[in-house]
C-alpha cells in the first residue's frame, strides 16, 4: 500500500489539492458548533486513550522518518490551507475542556513537532520510511479505546449522516479525480488494487476481533453459569447441613429430656420403695 500510494501522494499539486481540501473541510466546519463540538471532544478522548507505550513508539518512528528531511531540499506535498486549521482550533478551544486539550497536546505534541513542514507543505519521506509510518499509524488506530471510540461514533455519525448529503458529496468526485492527474493510469490502478487488499484485510481483522469478543462473552457466560450453579449447590448443601444440624439438636434435646424423665422416674421409684420399706 505504501509503495503504490507513494506516486499518488507525490503527484498532488497545491493548485488542486488545497481547494479540494478546503471544500471538504467546509462541509465539516460549517456544522453548527453545538453539534461539532461534542465530536471534537470525543475525538480528543479517542486519541488520549492510546497507551503511552504506543504513543512513544509512534513518536520515535516519526522522528526517525523526518529527522534528515529539510523543507528547502525535500519533496514537498501540499497541506490544507492554514485557515482550516485555525477554524478547527477555534471551535476546539471554544467547546472542549481545556484539560482535555492540554492532555492531547502533551501526548501528541512531540510527534507533531517532529514533522518537517511549512504552513503550506510537508516533506514526503522515502517510500521505505513511509511504510514504517503507515504501520505505526495503524497500531495507533488499533489501540484506540473501545469505549471512547464508541462514544465518538455516537457523537459523530448521526451528525455527519444528516449533514453530508449525496447532493453535497457528488460534486467532490470530479475534483477528487483531478487531484493526482500527474500519476499514470498504471500507478492509479496499482493504488486502487492495493487499497482493496488493505480494505479486505481490515474487514477480516475486524471479523476476527468480533469472533474473539463473542468467544470471550461465551466463556464468561459459561463461567458465570458455572459460578451460579456452584453457588446454588453450595446454598443447597448449606441448607441441608443447617437442617441436619437442627434435626440433630432436636434429637439431642429429646434424648436429654428422656434421660431427665428416666432419672425422675427412678428417683420417684426409689423414694416409693424407701417409704414402703419404712412402713414395714
Amino acid at each position: 500500500m505504501s509503495e503504490t500510494s507513494y506516486p499518488i501522494i507525490k503527484a498532488l499539486r497545491p493548485e488542486t489539492f488545497r481547494p479540494f481540501s478546503e471544500k471538504v473541510a467546509n462541509l465539516i466546519l460549517d456544522i453548527k458548533t453545538v453539534k461539532l463540538g461534542p465530536s471534537i471532544s470525543a475525538a480528543a478522548d479517542v486519541f488520549n486513550s492510546v497507551p503511552a507505550a504506543t504513543r512513544t513508539e509512534f513518536t520515535g518512528v516519526v522522528k526517525d522518518a523526518f529527522e534528515n528531511l529539510r523543507t528547502d531540499s525535500c519533496t514537498l506535498v501540499p497541506l490544507p490551507p492554514p485557515n482550516i486549521v485555525e477554524r478547527f482550533s477555534a471551535i476546539a478551544t471554544e467547546t472542549v475542556d481545556p484539560a482535555k486539550l492540554k492532555a492531547f497536546e502533551a501526548a501528541w505534541g512531540p510527534a507533531l513537532g517532529a514533522l518537517a513542514k511549512t504552513d503550506d507543505a510537508i516533506c514526503l519521506p522515502p517510500v521505505a520510511t513511509l511504510e514504517r509510518l503507515a504501520l505505526a499509524q495503524a497500531e495507533v488506530g488499533r489501540s484506540f479505546g473501545a469505549v471512547e471510540s464508541k462514544a465518538f461514533e455516537k457523537a459523530t455519525v448521526p451528525t455527519l449522516k444528516s449533514t453530508l448529503t449525496i447532493n453535497k458529496l457528488l460534486p467532490l468526485i470530479d475534483d477528487a479525480k483531478r487531484l493526482a492527474s500527474a500519476a499514470t493510469p498504471k500507478e492509479k490502478a496499482a493504488f486502487q488494487a492495493a487499497g482493496k487488499k488493505v480494505e479486505y484485510a481490515a474487514k477480516q481483522e475486524a471479523l476476527r476481533a468480533k469472533l474473539a469478543a463473542a468467544k470471550q462473552l461465551q466463556a464468561a457466560a459459561k463461567t458465570d453459569a458455572a459460578d451460579l450453579a456452584a453457588s446454588r449447590q453450595a446454598a443447597i448443601e448449606a441448607t441441608a447441613a443447617r437442617k441436619a444440624a437442627e434435626l440433630e439438636a432436636r434429637e439431642l434435646k429429646k434424648a436429654e429430656l428422656l434421660a431427665a424423665q428416666q432419672r425422675t422416674y427412678a428417683e420417684l421409684r426409689a423414694k416409693a420403695e424407701a417409704a414402703k420399706a419404712a412402713a414395714k
